[in-house]
């Protein structure tokens, strides 16, 4: 079983569209703070893929380094990095963390994201398997129960639930049922 086998459900159909709908890809820069780009910035797949380490089984899949430039957003993961190219070589990623029904959000998770969006942009300053561009930002794809069990998650610049995303994903995966059984186990209950 690969490493976040489960993650890889509701993150896999996310990077196959990027590639494959121009309408998800401009829904999907749209929804940053790059919206002005949604309609023209190139999707940099093939280039993410050829940077990164020989051997990676996804152009966009587990972004990880020991080591940065700022010292400060080692040991973490981005789970799907996509970047982008304007047509005046503007450059920009996007840092997507995706939540599986049942993860947790771990500690201090939305300023590592954050700290590792900022330290990466910019030319020359991300790890060598990280393709260089000049600005960054931050995306929580989710269910609607993570943002009720974890509300710092809100601090994420762009928040897209599993809903959202499977509107202009088919099929996207849902599990509507463990959303639901999840709030049912904690209703308060009433004598």
């Amino acid at each position: 079983m690969r490493y976040g086998s489960i993650e890889y459900i509701y993150a896999n159909p996310i990077a196959s569209a990027l590639v494959a709908s121009a309408s998800f890809r401009h829904w999907f820069v749209a929804k940053t703070c790059f919206a002005e780009h949604a309609s023209t910035a190139r999707l940099l797949w093939k280039e993410q893929w050829a940077q990164r380490t020989p051997g990676s089984l996804d152009w966009w899949r587990s972004y990880w380094t020991t080591r940065c430039c700022c010292g400060g957003c080692g040991q973490r993961e981005t789970d799907l990095l996509a970047v982008f190219e304007t047509p005046r070589q503007f450059r920009f990623a996007v840092h997507v963390e995706v939540k599986s029904p049942a993860d947790r959000l771990g500690k201090d998770q939305v300023g590592s994201y954050k700290r590792r969006a900022e330290c990466w942009a910019g030319r020359g300053r991300a790890p060598k398997t990280v393709m260089g561009h000049d600005a960054a930002t931050t995306f929580l794809v989710c269910g609607p129960s993570f943002l009720f069990r974890f509300p710092e998650a809100r601090r994420f610049p762009v928040i897209a639930p599993y809903a959202e995303v499977g509107a202009h994903v088919e099929p996207y995966p849902s599990l509507p049922e463990l959303d639901c059984q999840w709030r049912e186990e904690r209703k308060p209950h009433l004598f």
